[in-house]
């Protein structure tokens, strides 16, 4: 039996400004879910940091730098069409800088009880859901809390 490949990295960024949240549109000829809506981010390559990965993919795909602060929340473990999936989500600080649309379909800010966990891939749905708590919660979106959703 052969061992099995270790977890896909992936990070994402919870950027918020007053009171929504920054969400891309993935392209429609995307490999993986095709048009989906994600918090914006990437996969980690080989020898980079999750903060590193994610300050990169910020700027290539939207073409801005982020101050990258705690994690929110993690999704480990994640089956995504039969393979493994780590996700990382972690509070983002804009400033105010405005996201340009290079490497997505669209860009939309949302308030969090707009999302349509459906419209997004299914390891983005916990982080949608952790996020309506907090909101619900304390009245903010990106607070300090940390949660690990295993899958």
């Amino acid at each position: 039996m052969s061992p099995t490949p270790p977890a896909l990295r992936v990070v994402g960024a919870l950027i918020e400004r007053e009171g929504k949240v920054l969400v891309t549109q993935r392209p429609v000829d995307s490999r993986t879910w095709p048009a989906a809506w994600e918090f914006p981010g990437g996969k980690v390559e080989p020898g980079e940091t999750d903060r590193e990965a994610l300050a990169r993919e910020l700027r290539e795909e939207l073409g801005i730098n982020v101050v990258v602060g705690a994690l929110f929340a993690e999704v480990l473990n994640h089956n995504d069409g039969g393979k493994a999936l780590d996700l990382r989500i972690y509070c983002c600080s804009l400033g105010e800088q405005q996201p340009q649309q290079l490497e997505v379909a669209a860009i939309r800010w949302e308030r969090p009880q707009d999302l349509n966990k459906e419209s997004f891939p299914s390891a983005d749905r916990p982080i949608i859901g952790k996020l309506l708590q907090d909101t619900q919660n304390s009245g903010t979106t990106a607070g300090p809390s940390r949660d690990t959703i295993e899958r």
